[in-house]
């Protein structure tokens, strides 16, 4: 499902002239960002802990009743712009900088591989005489570290604090050029100037290249800095934010747009709109069984501050209630998008929260119903309170009393599943210590070892619920190691572990499997089981051999003897076990985006394989071309690419007439992901329901990037591409945290809920339906206005249709 954003990714790589070891590398000349590059020798830096008479202050504040996250040391990246670009929270202002003398170089658009796409590098030959190139770093903070590319020309540089020259001289030589990518590195790259325990302050940095280099360095003599990255106690700088405007009170806020992101550097913004007198009250309108989603953008003055909210009840007609448990409050919490280096507020956080001095916000309001919800107008209050003061704002919330619980399940909305993520991140262990290998070489025998822990099955659990609120209700399960080829940041173990007995014969171990599955049944989701992948991407089948006692692996080629031999005793053995289990009718095998030569293999292998009642497998398949149209009516279940949108129309209609199923799929900078306003998966639903699609299906939902609730990085792919919902912090009572993107899918969701609750009505409701639908034009520069259109259409029908 990824072939198409990693072309994109190519080209762009060989239009793009990037600067590697002082030299243009040809545009042609693509270095692989996912290999690994071993440093021959360690570089030379700085590393030292710096003692002053000073404290770093303690910031103390007053609870309220709800306990608020206790202040903790804020990192953030200073990037490598030559202007006053600070890439994390605003109040930074001009204090936190990076200035580069003349002669410096410019790697850049290079996402995957310098922080925020772009590095800075100097040679001694371009300068002529090293003293004239500086680096000069000011920053607000008690630790700083330092990092940048090393390479065979890599030379020597002199640091200064605050005017003091320190006493080593960091080395940016080695063997073979060694670079961050996003934070990742390629081999180990440490910081070239790590300072700790520095008085918390502003203090100056400055790095010169110097005439002097390491023994064995060759070439021009030269340096390359990529980013900083900067500690300081949370809110404790007392002059940051000097060139930001100040509210003359604690906290001020209106009502924002819930469909469009809202970042940290956004506070001169929310400054400015306050001035013209935006809206501080809501109205919202939903049905029975719904949910819409609101947004409060708030700056903070001058203080620290820490804030709480709450709902009231909300009173309705001749005293009927909307409770305040239908209400959901929670503040958002950022999270670091690495292709823009800007931290977006995406996580939905608690209801308390603490807030440094002169920085933004925002704070999530989440309505829900249910069928006990009776019609009505109902009003309340969301209050933000601290010590100090409060703010009210107002909302009336209407409830039309249509339940559109009932067209639930005619709609599937499929997000693929990674549960052995959650597993990891839960654990406290790094991707190596957990699976044991590093997943990006060939060899992952150690993954047959892998099983789901039981001490994570309620975090598990709170994640498929929250799945199946968007309408989540096929389970994404594994019957081959890594069926994708290292997609993900984790690996991906197989829920069905092979074993070749010692007679040459083959058993299967369903543990995983069958908890996986009954994990999903029990907490609501409950409609298909999708099994990766029978044509796996890597053709690769990891085993347990009996007769080593060793974990082995055997290449196994669609169509081959070995492949076919290999999947008739699973194929027979699987089908005995899900039948026994009850789940034959809802289990798929399934393909993704494979070859016509694949699909032709598997599609006469499974359906050689038939039960006592002459059944074969179901079989379902995600493809991003029509190359294999001619198979296409051999999988009951078939997801098309978002790139065939052109095509998507008449193939739905064909497939409709057989009793076939047709979904359609994104993946990458498409609809979900943090490259994508959250408006974008309201208009992707509108227009899979237009063309008349029976779901949506997207990679992916909870597949974590290494630390999910700080940074978004993929390897690959866009941020936020793997994983559309949050993990909790690790601590006892573990959830879940749901995300501005998330919320706007459910609420997609249940719009097109609502649309097929009034076409089932009547013949005159389908035809309604279809004449607003057919308003909506899908992409275009009016997604919002189109969108909001269908929504009042809906909500008006809605209300004429009841009141007949």
């Amino acid at each position: 499902m990824k072939k198409l954003l990693v072309i994109l990714l190519f080209v762009t790589v060989l239009l793009t002239l990037v600067v590697s070891c002082g030299k243009s590398a040809p545009a042609t000349t693509h270095e692989t960002t996912t290999a690994a590059v071993t440093t021959n020798t360690t570089p030379t830096s700085i590393t030292a802990t710096v003692t002053t008479g000073t404290k770093t202050p303690v910031i103390t504040t007053t609870a309220p009743e709800t306990k608020p996250p206790v202040p903790t040391n804020e990192s953030f990246i200073l990037n490598d712009i030559l202007e006053n670009y600070v890439n994390e929270d605003v109040h930074l202002g001009t204090q936190d900088k990076m200035i580069f003398s003349s002669h410096w170089g410019l790697s850049q658009n290079y996402h995957t591989r310098f922080v925020g796409g772009d590095e800075h590098w100097v040679a001694l030959s371009r300068v002529g005489s090293a003293e004239s190139a500086t680096c000069t770093i000011t920053f607000f903070g008690h630790a700083i570290e330092v990092y940048g590319h090393t390479c065979p020309a890599g030379g020597m540089v002199s640091v200064t604090l605050d005017g003091e020259v320190l006493d080593e001289t960091p080395d940016f030589y080695s063997a073979k050029r060694t670079e961050a990518l996003t934070g990742k590195y390629s081999g180990t790259l440490l910081p070239f100037v790590k300072l700790e325990g520095l008085e918390n302050k502003e203090h100056t940095l400055i790095i010169t290249l110097i005439d002097k280099t390491n023994p064995k360095q060759s070439g021009d003599n030269e340096i390359a800095i990529d980013y900083a990255v900067v500690t300081r106690l949370t809110g404790s700088n007392p002059t940051a934010g000097a060139d930001i405007p100040s509210i003359d009170t604690a906290v001020e806020g209106y009502i924002g747009n819930a469909q469009e992101y809202l970042y940290t550097s956004d506070y001169n913004k929310i400054y400015d709109k306050l001035a013209t007198n935006p809206p501080k009250s809501a109205s919202l309108t939903l049905f029975q069984n719904d949910l819409v989603n609101s947004r409060i953008d708030l700056v903070i003055g001058g203080s620290n501050i820490v804030l709480t909210a709450t709902a009231s009840d909300f009173v309705g007609n001749n005293d009927a209630v909307l409770p305040k448990e239908f209400i959901q409050l929670s503040f958002l919490e950022a999270v670091r998008d690495h292709e823009t280096n800007k931290k977006v507020f995406d996580v939905l956080g608690d209801s308390a929260k603490y807030f440094g001095a002169k920085t933004c916000g925002a704070l999530w309001v989440a309505v829900s119903t249910d069928e006990t919800i009776p019609a009505g107008v109902y009003q309340g209050t969301i209050t933000i309170s601290a010590d100090c003061c409060e703010r009210n704002f107002p909302y009336t919330i209407e409830v039309v009393g249509m339940d559109i619980s009932k067209a639930d399940a005619t709609l599937t909305n499929e997000l693929w599943m990674y549960p052995y993520s959650a597993c990891r991140y839960y654990s406290g262990k790094t991707v190596l210590e957990y699976f044991g290998t590093d997943h990006t070489v060939s060899d992952k025998t150690s993954l047959r070892d892998i099983y789901l822990d039981d001490a994570y099955m309620d975090q598990l659990a709170a994640q498929i619920r929250l799945y199946a609120q968007a309408g989540g209700d096929i389970i994404t399960t594994t019957i081959t190691e890594d069926a994708w080829n290292n997609q993900t940041t984790d690996p991906y173990p197989s829920m069905i572990k092979w074993t070749r007995a010692k007679d040459g014969s083959w058993k299967f171990d369903y543990t995983d499997f069958d908890k996986w599955v009954a994990l999903n049944i029990a907490n609501g989701v409950d409609g298909k089981i999708r099994c990766y992948s029978i044509a796996a991407w890597n053709t690769k089948i990891i085993y347990f051999n009996e007769s080593t006692g060793k974990n082995a692996s055997i290449i196994a080629t669609p169509k081959s003897a070995t492949w076919q031999k290999l999947w008739t005793a699973f194929i027979t053995d699987f089908m005995k076990h899900v039948k026994e289990k009850g789940w034959f009718d809802i289990t798929y095998l399934s393909m993704d985006e494979r070859s016509t030569e694949e699909i032709a293999a598997v599609v006469e292998l499974v359906n050689s394989i038939k039960d006592e009642n002459g059944k074969s497998f179901k079989m379902s398949m995600a493809v991003n071309r029509t190359h294999s149209i001619d198979y296409f009516d051999y999988f009951e279940d078939l997801s098309i690419s978002s790139s065939q949108r052109n095509n998507l129309g008449n193939l739905v209609a064909d497939r409709a007439a057989k009793g076939l199923s047709t979904t359609f799929y994104t993946c990458g900078a498409t609809a979900g992901s943090l490259r994508n306003q959250p408006y974008e998966t309201v208009d992707f639903f509108y227009f899979l329901y237009k063309k008349g699609c029976d779901g949506y299906l997207r990679w992916a939902f909870d597949a974590f990037p290494d630390e999910p609730l700080k940074d978004t990085l993929h390897w690959k792919f866009v941020a936020g591409d793997e994983n559309l919902i949050y993990p909790d912090l690790i601590e006892e009572n573990a959830t879940v945290r749901s995300s501005v993107r998330y919320q706007i899918m459910i609420e997609s969701y249940k719009n097109i809920a609502a649309l097929e609750t009034l076409s089932s009505y009547s013949a005159e409701g389908a035809n309604k339906v279809k004449k607003i639908i057919g308003q909506f034009a899908g992409y275009s520069s009016n997604m919002q206005t189109q969108a909001s259109a269908v929504e009042k259409g809906v909500i008006t029908f809605a209300k004429q249709l009841l009141n007949k």
